[in-house]
């Protein structure tokens, strides 16, 4: 389809749209010339069933006056042609939608591919100021679902209304040019019906994806906060907000799609009208000799055929607009400014790696947040080398998580210097980044997907690698448990998993990229005692050369540590 860096240079969706058109017109050429070759035969096949019906009638021949043959031969001959005629229209049907039909899943993962692509290169507050979960999720689901159609069926049914049309009008008007426009005389206003109708339709669509971006906010809010509406009995308010946002959302689709059936009324009266007027003025042109019974029924079947172009029609152009409304959104998103820090950088040189080099080293470190009136800490000094354990632990809201972040190349806007290798943290890309350091979360994320999907993520990892890592993370017999082991599929934030084994799934997630430093912010608070304690031990045994530092309320949990720093708020 397009690059990354392609869709950012192009100033609208239209645009997008046309230049991915451009760039694989070989195949929409080839698809076009498919729905054209059915059309061709649908055409064909009215114009053989009314000539079969004339050589029946002995009104005229197939081969014309000097060279017919018999009538029991002409009709033979017809209908050999009229079969061969329904195969190559078979073999368009199956063109277009091999041409065109495969571009509307390949568009889908294109666009999805664009999103995530874009999405990591853009600052964290993008995501809470501007394109907030729930707006994200509608971006990846709700408009790459609306937008992959413009790409292929909806193409289909724009090619099939112009091609059909267009060869029906022409036969209709050599058969009898004054009864095709009276017939058509009632479509003349629909044009302009068409574009009030998309218009409003647009419009209702528009604030549709607004509402389900909100939705999906609260949604998101609504599950993060559960246990805090346990305990302050604001279950039953949160419920009441989630419906009201739900019915915003479904009065807003009602709309849009009542909007779009009005479509089918209308063009079902005027078919009625045009119907009148074939019947009432046809059958007087067969008995005065104007027409004969087959180019009476040829011209029936002509009509019938360029119904379906014309209801097509309103439709397509409703698809067209919605879709481009999506694509806008999505072209809008591609224009967010990148956090260059994100960006991608040449990878710099990690040096040697021995027990006795710093790989980590915080100089005067201080942080504060742009809104807040005190320093949240300040002038830390630190070295890390392979192999330590440095425990951390302190009131909540002291700065624990916070100096993680900083550690791990989240966070760019403190004082002080932050050394990795012997680099400054800064000059790295996140994607080497990523590769050198692991941080596990207080609050596990876990994907809709599989068990093995929600583990690898991004990476392709032997079986024999995963199941080590789960050994690690004491979730190997939970799984081994599961109905379907590696394969289940759990659901989003991992609703049908216990709290225990959602942060043991996450730290399994980081063992297996094998970090060099590993990072753990009171990642096992919801395991139990017996269990921490075997993950502790393994950590601790396995991962000889490797860095840890480790952030928990428990002492318990920070047994294994080297050294324990005590944070408080403003710590020095």
């Amino acid at each position: 389809m397009l690059l990354l860096k392609d869709v950012q240079r192009l100033k609208n969706a239209s645009l997008v749209f046309i230049t991915v058109l451009k760039n694989h017109r070989k195949t929409y050429l080839i698809g076009m010339g498919a729905v054209l070759m059915t059309n061709l035969g649908e055409v064909s096949q009215a114009h053989l069933i009314g000539q079969l019906l004339d050589v029946l009638n002995h009104k005229n021949s197939f081969f014309g006056t000097y060279y017919s043959l018999s009538r029991e031969n002409d009709f033979l001959f017809l209908a050999v042609l009229y079969t061969f005629i329904h195969l190559l229209m078979y073999i368009g049907r199956v063109g277009w939608r091999w041409f065109l039909g495969r571009q509307t899943s390949k568009s889908h993962t294109w666009l999805r591919e664009i999103i995530w692509d874009w999405s990591r290169l853009l600052p964290i507050g993008t995501f809470k100021q501007r394109w907030t979960k729930g707006h994200w999720m509608n971006l990846s689901s709700s408009d790459t679902n609306e937008t992959k159609m413009l790409f292929g069926f909806v193409l289909v049914g724009l090619f099939d209304a112009i091609f059909l049309g267009g060869l029906a009008l022409i036969s209709l008007f050599k058969i009898d040019y004054r009864m095709s426009l009276a017939c058509f005389l009632f479509f003349v206003g629909m044009p302009f019906f068409v574009r009030w109708l998309t218009d409003l339709e647009v419009k209702y669509y528009k604030r549709g994806q607004k509402f389900l971006d909100q939705f999906n906010e609260l949604v998101g809010h609504s599950v993060e906060t559960i246990r805090l509406q346990r305990l302050t009995s604001t279950g039953e308010k949160w419920t009441q907000q989630l419906l009201l946002s739900a019915k915003r959302v479904r009065d807003s689709r009602y709309k849009t799609i009542s909007t779009s059936l009005l479509f089918i009324p209308v063009m079902s009266v005027t078919k009625i009208l045009s119907y009148l007027v074939l019947f009432l003025w046809g059958v007087g042109r067969v008995r005065d000799g104007h027409l004969s019974v087959g180019e009476f029924v040829t011209f029936q079947g002509l009509v019938v055929l360029i119904e379906g172009p014309f209801s097509e029609l309103g439709f397509v152009l409703s698809d067209v607009r919605r879709a481009l409304s999506s694509l806008e959104r999505i072209h809008n998103f591609t224009q967010e400014p990148m956090d260059l820090a994100l960006n991608q950088r040449p990878e710099l040189p990690l040096g040697n790696h021995n027990v006795d080099n710093v790989i980590v080293e915080l100089k005067n470190l201080s942080y504060q947040y742009y809104d807040a009136d005190e320093v949240l800490f300040k002038n830390i000094d630190l070295q890390l080398r392979p192999g330590d354990r440095l425990g951390i632990k302190g009131k909540i809201g002291s700065g624990k998580t916070t100096l993680l972040e900083l550690i791990a190349g989240l966070k760019g806007d403190y004082l002080g210097e932050v050394s990795l290798f012997d680099h400054d943290l800064k000059k790295f890309s996140q994607k080497q980044l990523r590769e050198v350091i692991s941080l596990v979360g207080q609050r596990p994320f876990i994907f809709s997907g599989t068990i093995k999907s929600n583990i690898c993520l991004d990476r392709d990892y032997s079986e024999e690698e995963i199941w080590q890592s789960l050994e690690l993370a004491q979730m190997a017999n939970d799984v081994r448990g599961m109905a379907q082991g590696l394969d289940t599929t759990i659901g989003e934030w991992g609703i049908n998993l216990s709290g225990g084994q959602k942060q043991r799934l996450t730290l399994t997630r980081s063992l297996i990229r094998r970090p060099k430093i590993l990072l753990l912010d009171d990642c096992l608070s919801a395991v139990d005692a017996v269990t921490e304690e075997k993950i502790l031990s393994g950590l601790n045994g396995q991962l000889l050369g490797q860095c840890i530092v480790w952030v928990a309320h428990r002492d318990s949990t920070l047994k294994y540590c080297h050294n324990v720093w005590e944070f408080d708020r403003g710590t020095s």
